[in-house]
């Protein structure tokens, strides 16, 4: 069996599953939303008519793309936070950060709360990480949380990853750069200084589509050109040498670095005024149907476990009557 010579990235599901470009992105993004505001609005329909008043609040405002990007991008940064709380290193923020992202481009906020799915996302990192943490201790550090709420919620994450854990995420070939160019770099304060911005650079990237657009050696060289810039290091000095004998694939390189560091300096955290504005909407357009709260939810779960109780029942039916058939046989 041949060997295949590709470098790890493209071999793994990140570079198979998880790249798109902005129109792709856009695009899912809006076919997402639009059938999720269909699907809510049936069921808050269904609801009314159970008579729940909590979806009788006359014209809904239902979320839009941006709405739900504003909404989930807020608590992407929260993920930071509770990273730091818990000593929890760059690679486990990264990758529930990731988590999220890859969670809710197909899926929506008036489905799944952000804060609830971030729970869980960061959790889950941590063991797919090796930063393992119990989920008791984890849960019981968290005002409002139990620790089955966060597990309930593990295996529907893991179906929208398509079980597609491993993260490839900029940090290790920051780290591999920074090493790099002390062999061309002589002012070794002046490299470290700029990887350290570089790092911060990276940092901001979590929070923007650039994971799913461009591969993670390219945003760590964007981030390091970017923060080369601001401490007179030579980065793309670096970069020219690497590619002198090959200066298309360098001029190819130099546009996808300026649209990964336009993206970086473009990007602004969201104002946590408009997060509650949107908060208050998602109020009245969440789905019912994945309530606990609601009177729907309360039926379609007393309906399952109805279903559930019946497939016992027939089940055990099946086996009584097997069991009269053989000891008839043995009479």
């Amino acid at each position: 069996m041949a060997k295949d010579l590709r470098p790890l990235y493209e071999q793994s599901s990140q570079y198979r599953s998880w790249r798109f470009s902005e129109k792709q992105l856009q695009e899912i993004r809006q076919i997402s939303n639009q059938a999720s505001i269909e699907r809510v609005k049936t069921n808050l329909e269904e609801a009314k008519q159970l008579g729940d008043s909590q979806q009788s609040n006359g014209q809904t405002n239902y979320l839009n793309v941006q709405d739900e990007m504003a909404l989930v991008g807020f608590y992407e940064t929260k993920v930071r936070d509770f990273c730091k709380a818990f000593q929890f290193p760059n690679k486990v923020k990264a990758t529930a950060i990731t988590y999220m992202k890859r969670f809710f481009l197909y899926n929506t906020v008036m489905d799944y709360h952000p804060k609830t799915i971030m729970l869980t996302s960061l959790f889950l990192a941590t063991k797919v990480e090796n930063s393992f943490i119990s989920i008791d201790d984890f849960a019981q550090r968290i005002p409002k949380t139990t620790a089955q709420s966060i597990l309930d919620l593990e295996f529907i994450i893991s179906q929208s990853l398509k079980f597609e854990f491993t993260i490839h995420h900029p940090y290790r070939p920051l780290h591999g750069l920074y090493l790099d160019m002390q062999s061309h770099i002589q002012d070794l304060a002046i490299l470290t200084s700029t990887y350290e911005k570089a790092v911060d650079w990276v940092d901001k990237s979590l929070y923007t589509d650039l994971i799913f657009l461009y591969q993670p050696s390219q945003i760590a060289m964007g981030a390091m050109n970017l923060a080369g810039k601001q401490f007179r290091c030579d980065v793309e000095g670096y970069l020219k040498q690497k590619f002198e004998h090959d200066p298309d694939s360098f001029a190819k390189l130099q546009k996808i670095l300026g649209e990964i560091e336009q993206t970086l300096q473009d990007y602004k955290p969201v104002q946590i005024a408009v997060v509650r504005e949107i908060d208050r909407r998602l109020i009245f357009c969440r789905n019912p149907e994945k309530n606990p709260e609601s009177l729907l939810f309360k039926r379609k779960k007393a309906q399952e476990e109805e279903e559930e109780n019946q497939r016992k029942l027939k089940k055990q039916k099946l086996v009584e009557e097997k069991e009269k058939e053989i000891a008839s046989v043995l009479d």
